[in-house]
This record gives structure tokens, C-alpha cells and sequence, in this order.
């Protein structure tokens, strides 16, 4: 079984756990010293997290007692293994690690306020059969340019062009809109006509984003994208491989 799940992070790291592995000081742990709460959560089975180096959205796939596909393992690197990888509940989150706490949903002090309830695009949960598991994690090297040419084929090239034409204009319209709102903001500016200006700038990019995104051509690059993860999990049930007693 297969599941993916989309994730980001504001701090470079990323995590996944079962909310039940973690102690009942968790949370209080997160706030005084989390690096330190990781490692050894990490060395006892408890929760994955590895650095990413910079900021942004990562692709899981979770690969639940099955191999890794063939194209995927072609370009999987620097495996990361646990013997004995705690899932109690069944319940797995997978996050930014700045969103882990013992309910990843609700407010708590190592969280934003709201967690993943309030942000949801950076982080989800998958279910399995609760247990003890093997973990194997890989990163993923996709050779350059080898995803966005598969979305090209894909989508075609009439799609491709528009996309390359209006990407860049949703972009500089909506971040120079932005910028515009906040230099007027500050300068307290009475020209009304200046505000209708950066508004209308951040409508039509958001409007032109959505239209991209909601078109035939852009729910197809999605689910593309989709099958081609930042990270690569197995999951082995230990009582379904016989290692447990």
C-alpha cells in the first residue's frame, strides 16, 4: 500500500511520528530543546527527522510492507534504516518539524497557533495497522530537468507554453502587488489610485494561478508531480515479517 503526503516547513527539517510513540512531556520537551527531544526520540524508534536544508514543500511516499517501484528505487540515495520504528496508534503524521506535538491538529506552545489545523498544506497523516515496523527512508535524486520533462509530454506542448508564458506574469503580478500594498501601507499614501493598482495586480495573479491550477492541464501536472516524492519510505509490519516473536 501506497500513501503520500504533502509537507512543508518554515525550518528546514522535517519529521513524521505517531502522536502516541511521543512521552507526555512532548510538547514542554519541543519548547525547551527540540534538537535534543528529536535525537533521542529518533535513536528509540519514536520519530524520523532529517535537516533539508532549505525552506519549502516535500513529497512523501510512504511504501507500507512493498518494495519501492523500480523508477523510484532507480533514483533513491543515502538510505536511512531503523530496526524498530514505534506506531502504537496506527496514526502517522507527517509534518515540518516545527508543527510536531502530541496532537499536531490543535494549538499548543510548540506550534503555530491552530498547528496543521490552521496550516494544512504543511503536513497530513496516513493510517496503517498499528505495531512495531522496520523503517527505511531514501532521498530522492531526480536527474535535472527529468519531472518537468515528463510534465511537458504529458500535459503537451501547447499547455507548456501558456503555463512558461503566464507562470511568470501570475508571479510578478502578485508579488509586485504585494510589495506595492505594503510600501503604501507604510508610506500612508492617500492615492487611491496607486491602492486600485497593487489590489488589482494581487487579484489578477491570484486569478490567473487558480485558472493554471484548476485547468485540464494543470490537474494533470499535479497528479504527475504527485508520483515523483522528496523522500521515499518502506514500512515493514515486524509481526508480518516474522522478526517479532
Amino acid at each position: 500500500m501506497r500513501h503520500i503526503i504533502e509537507t512543508g516547513t518554515d525550518g528546514a527539517t522535517l519529521c513524521f511520528f505517531d502522536p502516541a510513540a511521543l512521552p507526555l512531556d512532548f510538547d514542554s520537551r519541543m519548547k525547551d530543546d527540540p534538537m535534543e527531544a528529536f535525537d533521542t526520540l529518533a535513536k528509540d524508534g519514536r520519530l524520523w527527522w532529517q535537516s533539508t536544508g532549505s525552506d519549502g514543500g516535500y513529497l512523501f511516499h510512504i511504501y507500507v510492507n512493498e518494495d519501492l517501484p523500480e523508477e523510484i528505487r532507480q533514483y533513491a540515495r543515502d538510505p536511512q534504516t531503523t530496526a524498530r520504528f514505534l506506531i502504537p496508534s496506527g496514526v502517522v503524521w507527517c509534518s515540518g518539524a516545527e508543527y510536531a506535538a502530541s496532537n499536531p491538529e490543535l494549538r499548543c506552545a510548540a506550534t503555530p497557533r491552530g498547528g496543521l489545523g490552521k496550516y494544512p498544506q504543511m503536513g497530513g497523516k496516513f493510517e496503517i495497522p498499528s505495531g512495531e515496523y522496520s523503517l527505511s527512508v531514501w532521498n530522492m535524486e531526480w536527474p535535472e530537468d527529468y519531472v518537468e520533462e515528463k510534465v511537458r509530454t504529458a500535459i503537451g506542448p501547447g499547455a507548456s507554453r501558456r503555463e512558461a508564458v503566464l507562470g511568470p506574469i501570475c508571479g510578478f503580478l502578485f508579488f509586485g502587488g504585494s510589495i506595492s500594498l505594503i510600501a503604501l501601507v507604510f508610506s500612508l499614501s492617500r492615492k487611491w489610485w496607486a491602492w486600485m493598482l497593487a489590489a488589482g495586480a494581487v487579484a489578477t495573479g491570484l486569478l490567473i494561478g487558480k485558472w493554471l491550477e484548476k485547468s485540464p492541464a494543470g490537474k494533470a501536472k499535479k497528479a504527475l508531480e504527485l508520483g515523483y516524492p522528496s523522500f521515499a519510505v518502506e514500512l515493514r509490519h515486524l509481526a508480518d515479517t516474522g522478526l517479532l516473536p
